[in-house]
C-alpha cells in the first residue's frame, strides 16, 4: 500500500509545551490527540511525510514544493529558538510531483533558497509544518516532501492530492499524508480573526462531513460558509482527501476544541486493509 494513510493536524504553537508553557491545559485534548498521531506514525515507519502547510508561499495559480536538499526551521517568533527540526527533503517525490505537474497543467513552483530571494521571503519551515513535524519526529528516519498549497479551484486541489497518491505508487514509496491546518479563526469574540456568528456552523459542518468521509459534500461546501469561518485548513484538507480517492477509509476524529477562538481538529484517515 503506497500511502499509508491520513492526517489532520492543528499547528498552533501554544499547543507546544516549550511554547504555550500552562496554557496547554486549555488545549490537552488536542496535544494528546497529537502524540497518538506520533506514536502512531512511528509504528508505521514511513519513508516520507508529505506534508501540506496553508503558510509560507501561497500562490493563486499553483502550489509550491520545496526543493532544497535539507529542510530546517525553528520557533524563534515564538521565543523558543531551541525548537527547531531538520529533515532531509525527498527530492525525487518532490521533483516528480513537479513533472505530474506539468503533464496535467497543474502549476506546481520549485520553491529554493532562489525564489525565496526573489520573493523576499524565508525558505525555512515555518510554524505550519513545523507543530505537526515536532509530533512525529519520534520517527527520526523519514524525509519530508514540504508543499504550500494554492488558491486553485478545490477539484484543481483534490486532483494535485490524486497526483500525489500516483507518484507514489509509481515509485513505490511508503508515504504518510499530513494536512496541516485550523479550522475557524472566529469561533469567539476575541479570536484572531475576529468573530463571527457562523464560524462554529463551518466547523460542525465540515467535521460531521470528514467523520463520515463525505467528500463530495466537502468539495462542495458553501463558499461564503467558508470565507466566513476565515480557516486556513480547507485546502490542505482537500489536497490530503485526493491522496486517498479510491480507498476504502476508516475515518477517526480524535479530537476538536476551540478554547482561543481557533477551531482544532486532529483527525487520523486510516486506509482498510493497509
Amino acid at each position: 500500500m503506497p500511502i499509508l494513510a491520513g492526517y489532520l493536524m492543528p499547528h498552533p504553537p501554544i499547543m507546544l509545551p516549550e511554547v504555550g508553557r500552562d496554557e496547554v491545559l486549555k488545549v490537552s485534548k488536542t496535544l494528546d490527540a497529537a502524540r497518538r498521531i506520533g506514536k502512531e506514525v512511528e509504528t508505521l515507519t514511513p519513508e516520507t511525510v508529505v506534508l501540506i502547510t496553508p503558510h509560507g508561499p501561497v500562490f493563486r495559480d499553483g502550489l509550491c514544493v520545496s526543493t532544497s536538499k535539507k529542510l530546517y526551521g525553528d520557533l524563534r517568533d515564538f521565543g523558543v529558538p531551541g525548537v527547531r527540526l531538520s529533515l532531509k527533503n525527498d527530492l525525487e517525490l518532490a521533483e516528480k510531483l513537479i513533472e505530474k505537474g506539468r503533464e496535467d497543467r497543474i502549476s506546481v513552483f520549485p520553491f529554493d533558497e532562489k525564489m525565496t530571494t526573489s520573493y523576499g521571503m524565508t525558505s525555512g519551515l515555518d510554524h505550519g509544518a513545523l507543530v505537526p513535524l515536532y509530533f512525529l519526529r519520534g520517527a527520526v528516519s523519514f524525509k519530508l516532501v514540504h508543499i504550500c498549497m494554492g488558491l486553485l479551484p478545490y477539484r484543481e486541489l483534490y486532483h494535485f492530492g490524486r497526483m500525489i497518491q500516483d507518484a507514489v505508487q509509481e515509485m513505490g514509496k511508503k508515504v504518510v499524508v499530513v494536512a496541516s491546518g485550523d479550522l475557524s479563526h472566529r469561533l469567539i469574540p476575541g479570536a484572531p480573526a475576529g468573530f463571527h456568528p457562523e464560524a462554529e456552523k463551518f466547523d460542525r459542518k465540515l467535521i460531521a462531513y470528514l467523520k463520515e468521509f463525505k467528500v463530495e459534500e466537502i468539495l462542495n461546501m458553501d463558499e461564503h460558509l467558508i470565507e466566513k469561518a476565515g480557516e486556513c485548513g480547507f485546502r490542505p484538507i482537500i489536497i490530503m482527501l485526493g491522496s486517498l480517492d479510491g480507498f476504502s477509509i476508516n475515518p477517526e476524529i480524535l479530537s476538536y476544541e476551540g478554547p482561543f477562538g481557533v477551531g482544532y481538529c486532529v483527525a487520523r484517515f486510516e486506509i482498510k486493509g493497509g
